[in-house]
Order: structure tokens, then C-alpha cells, then sequence
């Protein structure tokens, strides 16, 4: 009878390396004067020693071709002579190279056509089939299964499935300040040290909007598998359904890698909300690793510029051969219009330049452009728009869905009349609660210098006086920067409904600092006693010179 599948739960049980001498369900028979070929001989004759080999498990992935169970395998006596190998089938599973698991392969040595009487002449092995890196539903055949969307800061994105183009589409709202910020996943894919992959999707959108894809290691904080080249590069759709190709190297073993589809913001077009079309999802091991044919290029892999006109007039990127030849590259990703807004703060775009030699031989560098507004502030050492007059730009405000339970934003915010107003409803407050909601001003640059001192001002109203968890924060993950041991201040008002001016400690600084990402001005709106709205007039840095 054929032993049942074990599946992957025989793994913490058997050995992952060669499993020998087991004995399958079918155990030696009584001896009788017949033998039909599975049974010893005569049992008088003295039984022998079965030396194996080759029995260490096999490990192999989703689709591939089905291994050759005997390659490899091989039995002797003691004292050399060669047997036999066949698999048992009775006694074996079925390998299905459509599903992941763990399957049971039986062995047994024979001299001639007989089976050897011995203690040994059967063995056992396993074969691992992993999901590799095969995309699970990335035809999207019937639905969306397996994969999930999510807006990140300031963005909003949905997934659902196309009944008629039989594919999966991803609907942006708020598009974030960068290409990363929208976002479809899958997980679950097994990458190895050393290898190129090549990543290729089906994409088509009516307004053009780019894509992108990532793929990255969730279990060492979501960084790229590849490290030392930027992961901005990102194509202009179409109307009509194209073919991007994506090229990663990865520097780990991952087991649970995450592939995912970036619909953020990489140009100004990507502002707008848009339904992108997405199909034929797929990973592939290259069989020549990327960059080992002593290509050698020049240009940085970071570049930032200030204006549409600096980006026209950067030195391409070029590249030469181990001889010292020059190579000519061919560019690719999604290009800027002329129409920059003075918002774009982050990486917009990026660009992949690739060269692949007569032998199929692919180098390839990626170079990432970062454009910064030139910075206009009311003071030395104000942000933009402190006033609110632009609706919120240069503003990111981060709604602390992910902290509730119900998944729901615990507050929102809205721009107008040069003022953000923000609504926050009830919610239990938790370890984390003052910074689940934030509102800080993301335009990067300004230095805070070393022995100046400075505070914040707002100006604000709220409906209700119950409130807490409502702080002001200094240069958040930057504190050893300020002499204060708490830079964080509560805010309290009091009236209700009537603006107030109120101020922060003074802060001088330990050293310069230039404000970025973590170091940031902060209104934290973490989790409240109450429903309430909240009210800004305006919130600035100012310098302290008395």
C-alpha cells in the first residue's frame, strides 16, 4: 500500500540529509518457498551488509522539472559488489511539482532480479518541494488572492480583481511624496545569496502612471535584497498593455521575501488618482549572475538637483569593459516632464543604465534622482509654509490606522481657509499612543545650529478641553542634539474653541543639526479621552537670541 504523504511537518521529525536503513511499510515477508521478486531468497543464505549513497534529500521548487529520483544512488555489499537501486512504488509518493511540500521516496537494492537479503536493503529520502520563487496567483486567473495593498504616508491605494481583463487593479488616491509610499505585496518567495533574479509584470493604466517593483527582506526591516544600488526605478505605463523587466542581485538567503508593486509617486502625472492594470506577475532565476564580467561604470548612484534644468544637465552615466572598452548603455525607466512642482521633496524617479555582452552577460547600474524644492522660509530656520496657505503641502500627516484595532484612521486632516484642521475620534490608549497620529512638515534641508536656541509657536483652537496625549516633539530621534532630557511638550489649552498661542521650552543645541526624515519638528496626536478637532492656524521654528 503506498505510504501516505507526510508533508512538511515530517521535517521536524526526519533529517533534512540522507535518511538510511528505514524500513518502508512493506516489510520483509515470512519466508516461504515462493518468491515473487520482493521477498529474499533462501532465507539460509547469510544475510549482508548494503552500503548507500547518494540519499541526501532533494531540494527543488514549484514547477521545475521533476528530479530524476535515481540520479545518484547507488548500493554495494561490503565487499564491493555493485546492486541494483529501483524506487519502490508502492511504497513512494507521488511528487507533485505543482504543490509545496514534503515527499516520501522509498528505495530498495537488488542483485540481479532478486531482492538482497539484508537488514539494509532498503533506504529512504525525502524531496522538499519549496515555493522558490514562484509567484502564487500572479496570473490573477480568478481573483486577487494572496495579495494585498497599502497606502504608506500620506497615500491611499486599494487592490480588487478585473472580471474582464482577468487581472488585478490597484486604485491610488493620495499618492504620498514617493514611488514607495502605494504599494500591492505578496510574500512567501525563497531567494538565494548570490543570484541575479529577473522580475517582469504586465502593466497599462489610461493616465500613464508609473510603476515599479521591490523586492525585499521583511525580516531586516523590508530592506532590498540588493544593497548599494538604489530601488527607484520605475516605468511609464500606457493605455495599452506593456512588459516591464526589474534586475535584483540579492545579497541574502531569504526565505519569506516580499515582492512588491509600487504605485506611488514618481512624477508629477502620478499625483493624480488612477486605476493600474496589473497582470503576469512573475520571478525568474537568471542563469548568469549580473555584474561579474569587470564592468566597470562611473556616475553616482544618488543625485540630487534642485531643478528640472540641473536633472537635463547631469553627466550621464557611462561604462567600460575588463579590456577598458567603452560599452554603450542603454537607459531606461520613467522620465520627468518639464512641470515640476515645487512639492516633490523625495526620490521622484529613477533611472537603470544596462549593458548585456555578446554571451548574455548583463551589468547594470541604477541611479536615483532626488529633487528638493529650493527651500523659501519665513526665517532662517522655518520650514515652508508655516501658515498653511498651500492646503497642506509640504505637510505629511500620518493617521495612525495601523494602530487601531478596527484598522480605521483614528483621525483626519483637511486644509483650508490657510488652516489644517484635523478630527480624531475615541480610542484606547496604548504603549504608543502619542505618536500614532502625527503632522510634521517633510521639506528637508534647514540647520539648527550648534549653541543657538530655539522654540515652537502655534497658534490653534480645540472643541474640547478633556483632551490629552496632544504634544509637541523637538527633532524626534535626535534628543542627545538638545539639552532638554524631555524635548517632548504637552499641549494644553485653555478655552475651548478660541485660538491660542502656545509655545514650547526653549531648546539649544548640543551640535548642528540638519533636519531630515527622522529628525523632524512633530505634532504628536496620539490616542485621546475624547472625540475632538483640532485647529491650526500656523506652527513655526523660531530662533531664541535673548
Amino acid at each position: 500500500m503506498k505510504r501516505k504523504f507526510l508533508g512538511i511537518a515530517l521535517l521536524s521529525v526526519l533529517s533534512l540529509g540522507a535518511i538510511v536503513g528505514m524500513t518502508s511499510c512493506g516489510e520483509q515477508g515470512t519466508p516461504d518457498d515462493s518468491n515473487d521478486g520482493n521477498n529474499p531468497g533462501d532465507t539460509t543464505d547469510e544475510k549482508v551488509e548494503v552500503i548507500w549513497s547518494g540519499l541526501e534529500d532533494i531540494e527543488t521548487y514549484l514547477f521545475e522539472k521533476e528530479p530524476d529520483l535515481l540520479a545518484g544512488v547507488s548500493a554495494k555489499t561490503e565487499d564491493g559488489k555493485e546492486l541494483t537501486v529501483k524506487v519502490n512504488e508502492e511504497q513512494s509518493d507521488i511528487v507533485n511539482m505543482e504543490k509545496t511540500g514534503a515527499y516520501y521516496i522509498s528505495y530498495d537494492a537488488f542483485d540481479g532480479d532478486e531482492l538482497v537479503n539484508s537488514d539494509d536493503a532498503h533506504a529512504d529520502r525525502m524531496v522538499i518541494v519549496n515555493q522558490g520563487t514562484y509567484v502564487v496567483n500572479g496570473t490573477f486567473d480568478n481573483s486577487i488572492a494572496n495579495w494585498s495593498a497599502n497606502g504608506n504616508t500620506g497615500s491611499s491605494v486599494s487592490a480588487s480583481y478585473d472580471e474582464e481583463e482577468h487581472c488585478m487593479v490597484l486604485t491610488t488616491g493620495a499618492s504620498g511624496n514617493e514611488y514607495w509610499q502605494n504599494q500591492a505585496e505578496t510574500r512567501g518567495l525563497q531567494v538565494e545569496k548570490g543570484v541575479t533574479y529577473k522580475v517582469s509584470i504586465s502593466a497599462k493604466s489610461d493616465t500613464g502612471h508609473t510603476v515599479g517593483v521591490t523586492l525585499e527582506n521583511p525580516g531586516a526591516g523590508y530592506k532590498v535584497i540588493e544593497s548599494g544600488n538604489p530601488n527607484s526605478v520605475g516605468y511609464a505605463t500606457t493605455s495599452e498593455w506593456q512588459t516591464f523587466n526589474f534586475y535584483y542581485t540579492s545579497d541574502v538567503d531569504c526565505e519569506d521575501t516580499k515582492l512588491g508593486i509600487m504605485v506611488g509617486r514618481w512624477t508629477e502625472k502620478d499625483d493624480a488618482p488612477a486605476k493600474i492594470y496589473i497582470d503576469n506577475v512573475k520571478v525568474e532565476k537568471m542563469d548568469k549572475v549580473a555584474n561579474t564580467t569587470g564592468v566597470e561604470f562611473t556616475g553616482d548612484h544618488n543625485v540630487t538637483v534642485t531643478s528640472f534644468e540641473e536633472y537635463k544637465n547631469l553627466a550621464p552615466v557611462t561604462a567600460v569593459d575588463a579590456a577598458g572598452n567603452p560599452v554603450e548603455l542603454v537607459r531606461e525607466g520613467a522620465q520627468p516632464t518639464e512641470a515640476w512642482p515645487s512639492t516633490f521633496t523625495g526620490a521622484c524617479f529613477g533611472e537603470i543604465w544596462k549593458y548585456e555582452d555578446s554571451e548574455g552577460n548583463l551589468s547594470y547600474f541604477r541611479r536615483q534622482i532626488t529633487y528638493k524644492a529650493s527651500i523659501v522660509r519665513e526665517n532662517e530656520y522655518d520650514y515652508m509654509n508655516a501658515d498653511f496657505d498651500d492646503n497642506g503641502a509640504y505637510w505629511t500627516f500620518e493617521d495612525g490606522a495601523a494602530y487601531a484595532k478596527d484598522g480605521k484612521a483614528l483621525a483626519t486632516v483637511s486644509y483650508a481657509d490657510s488652516q489644517a484642521t484635523i478630527k480624531a475620534r475615541y480610542t484606547e490608549k496604548t504603549d504608543t499612543s502619542d505618536w500614532t497620529v502625527q503632522l510634521y512638515q517633510n521639506v528637508e534641508g534647514q540647520v539648527l545650529r550648534e549653541g543657538h536656541s530655539y522654540k515652537l509657536v502655534m497658534n490653534a483652537k480645540i472643541d474640547k478641553l478633556n483632551v490629552t496625549n496632544l504634544r509637541m516633539e523637538f527633532l524626534a530621534a535626535d534628543r542627545a542634539a538638545i539639552n532638554n532630557a524631555e524635548p517632548k511638550t504637552d499641549i494644553i489649552f485653555t478655552e475651548a474653541n478660541k485660538f491660542e498661542t502656545i509655545e514650547s521650552p526653549v531648546y539649544t543645541m548640543t551640535k548642528d543639526v540638519t533636519v531630515n526624515r527622522d529628525r523632524r519638528i512633530t505634532l504628536l496626536l496620539g490616542q485621546y479621552s475624547d472625540d475632538y478637532t483640532l485647529t491650526i492656524d500656523s506652527l513655526h521654528i523660531v530662533e531664541v537670541t535673548e
